[in-house]
This record gives C-alpha cells, structure tokens and sequence, in this order.
C-alpha cells in the first residue's frame, strides 16, 4: 500500500493505514457501485489496496456506465449530479469545478473540508441512484442482465488500459 499515490498532497499524506481500512472494506464487500468506475479502480490499483483488477472476486455496478445503457446511449459521459437530477434525486452536490476550479483554483489549494464534503455527498447520491436505477430495471432483466454484464467488462478494459493495450 502506497500513501504517495495520489499527484497531488494536502498538509497531511493518506496514511496507510488509513489506506489499509479501505483493503480491508473493499475485501469485506458484497458489490462495488461507483459512478466512473473505472477511474475509481485505477485508483485502488495506484494505491495499491487492489494488486490487479481480475483478483476483484465481487461484482461492480458503475452507474455511470448503467445510465449511458438505460438512456439508450443518448448520454455519451452522463455527469453524477445530472444523472441524479435526471432521477429526481436531491442531495448536497458541491460544484467544485465551477467553484474552485473555474476560477484557476488548483485541487491542493481547494479547503480540504470542502473536497472531504464532495466525498461524501457523492457516496450518499451515488447509492440514491444505484437504488433508482435498480427499481427501474426491475421489471427488465434483460436491460439488467445487459448492464451486470457490461460492468464485468470494466475489469477487462481497466486491465487493457493499466497494461498498455490499445482498445478502440
């Protein structure tokens, strides 16, 4: 486990153990959901909380990339907060690119109980979707299964991309 993993630093590094609690959680989870991610599991990768993408034993629902299926591919790069607008989900979304970087604020330079409160509206909205999504799906097991299925193949594209293999 990495505490250098990130590009940028604020006062103090992510410890590792702090890193480690993450290891263990994701270890102890039944499913992953995230919005983007694949970003998210370059991220566990970089840290070193996951060695490789294939030892991933559980399953993931990205919901981005399940709103890019539902809305007929319509959405090519939906946003988390117009997704959750699109699902009549509310919820405290901190806009820290038009606060912050908009207006030629780096990301270290953004107050770091700021980026922590982004954090966690984005974890509570990202469920609140993930739910929505689901009761939507649940009278299509095929658009669902289609969805589960193309969420398995992030951990190959992820794989692909980490490794260096051109995919168009």
């Amino acid at each position: 486990i990495k505490s250098d993993c990130f590009p940028w630093e604020y006062s103090e590094p992510v410890s590792a153990d702090y890193l480690r609690v993450a290891q263990s959680l994701l270890a102890d989870s039944e499913l992953l959901i995230g919005f983007n991610l694949k970003y998210d599991l370059h991220w566990l990768r970089r840290c070193g909380i996951i060695g490789s993408y294939t030892e991933l034993n559980i399953p993931l629902w990205d919901c981005q990339l399940a709103e890019f299926i539902i809305r007929n591919q319509q959405l090519v790069f939906p946003s988390l907060e117009k997704s959750c607008e699109a699902w009549g989900i509310s919820g405290k979304f901190i806009d820290i690119e038009k606060e912050y970087w908009d207006k030629g604020i780096d990301t270290p330079a953004i107050p770091w109980d700021v980026v922590a409160e982004r954090g966690r509206s984005d974890v509570v909205i990202t469920y609140k979707l993930y739910e929505a999504q689901l009761a939507y799906l649940s009278d299509k097991p095929k658009l669902h299964q289609l969805i589960k299925l193309a969420c398995q193949d992030l951990v190959v594209l992820a794989e692909m991309e980490w490794n260096g293999l051109l995919f168009d």
